[in-house]
């Protein structure tokens, strides 16, 4: 973070929602000593008050932390870098390469002579191979999309999920990930960003299992032996 001085929008803005007590640099960086301006629960107060204030400086360009010591609450203020510049083609440039990894994977174990000459003579490999593709991107793709769907409701920013290719034969992927490209405001909007991704995975592969359930074959253990 860059070191600045005391900036007035800043205070300004922490004193339409707190009393400051005191101000002092901490490490360069301005620190606000300060308590809830209305009468009630200090801890609830402090959360929605910050929450409150990061949504007001995050658009001047400031992020602030919020700590307690022993029996006060200190606010120190940064300066965020300039935001990097978009690279959305290496996104699409991982993905792209990731969907033709599954493919050859799923294309490689549906080209398999008991899928192919008894149980589904008549589906050619290739559609198989689009099957097992759409799924695997399906429950990886959500579990990120959902983690990226909570931090734009949280206000969180955060890049779209890169894929990971793998060499076929192993998955054809090793997952996605997606980058946080700053702190969640406070340990819910954590927990939600944590609890999203898996819970829509979670879902997405229930709904696949539920599919190829239904579309698999009972075959006698004689056949398979």
């Amino acid at each position: 973070m860059a070191r600045y001085m005391a900036d007035p929008d800043v205070e300004e803005a922490i004193e339409d929602i707190f009393n400051i007590r005191d101000m002092y640099f901490y490490m360069d960086q301005p620190t606000y000593v300060v308590e809830p301006i209305e009468e009630g629960d200090p801890r609830m107060l402090m959360k929605q008050g910050f929450k409150r204030l990061v949504e007001e400086l995050r658009p001047l360009g400031f992020l602030p932390r919020l700590n307690k010591e022993i029996d006060r609450y200190l606010i120190t203020v940064f300066r965020t870098p300039p935001p990097s510049p978009s690279r959305n083609n290496r996104n699409l440039i991982l993905f792209a390469v990731t969907t033709c990894t599954i493919f050859l994977d799923g294309f490689i174990r549906s080209n398999n002579p008991l899928l192919v000459d008894i149980l589904m003579p008549n589906t050619p490999v290739y559609v198989n191979a689009l099957y097992f593709t759409l799924a695997i991107l399906s429950i990886f793709g959500l579990h990120e999309l959902g983690h990226k769907a909570v931090a734009v409701l949280r206000g969180v920013e955060a890049s779209m999920p890169y894929f990971i290719p793998a060499p076929p034969g192993m998955g054809g992927t090793f997952g996605a990930v997606i980058v946080q490209k700053e702190p969640p405001t406070n340990r819910d909007a954590l927990f939600d960003l944590g609890l999203s991704g898996p819970l829509a995975g979670f879902i997405i592969t229930v709904l696949v299992a539920v599919v190829g359930l239904r579309l698999s074959f009972v075959v006698p253990i004689e056949e398979v032996v």
